[in-house]
């Protein structure tokens, strides 16, 4: 009991150190992309998007991965497969959501804005397994 409560408050500790948080911030950088105003503007606004999403997401896991480790090294590969079998799904769905646009200005855009979403969404699931020991 006494291990499990020292994961959950090291978990704790690491998604604030981490920053995860749904925060304003978050949506205003989503919502300032579609103030655009050429479609260069906004392809280069989701590329930001996107890279701050996975940098974060990244950190997360890492940390995440390296506290598993330490204390409950048989969940490290279903953590990895978990995450592996996330990153196939969000590609598939948005591309699929995105097909339309294919071959059109728009799909950069469409299709990175998809994933900025879908990373982000993935952070907080993170975060939420942290939160329930």
């Amino acid at each position: 009991m006494l291990k499990t409560w020292k994961l959950y408050l090291l978990l704790s500790s690491l998604m604030i150190s981490c920053g995860v948080t749904a925060t304003p911030t978050t949506i205003i950088k989503i919502q300032a992309c579609h103030n655009k105003n050429t479609q260069t503007e906004l392809d280069r606004c989701r590329d930001e998007g996107l890279a701050v999403a996975e940098k974060q997401l990244a950190e997360v896991y890492s940390r995440l991965k390296k506290t598993y480790q330490e204390y409950e090294p048989g969940q490290v590969p279903l953590l990895d497969l978990m995450v592996k079998q996330w990153r196939r799904a969000d590609i598939v769905e948005c591309e699929f959501t995105s097909y339309f646009s294919r071959g059109g200005a728009a799909y950069h855009a469409e299709y990175i804005g998809c994933l900025e979403k879908k990373f982000r969404l993935r952070i907080l699931q993170l975060k939420k397994i942290v939160e329930t020991p």
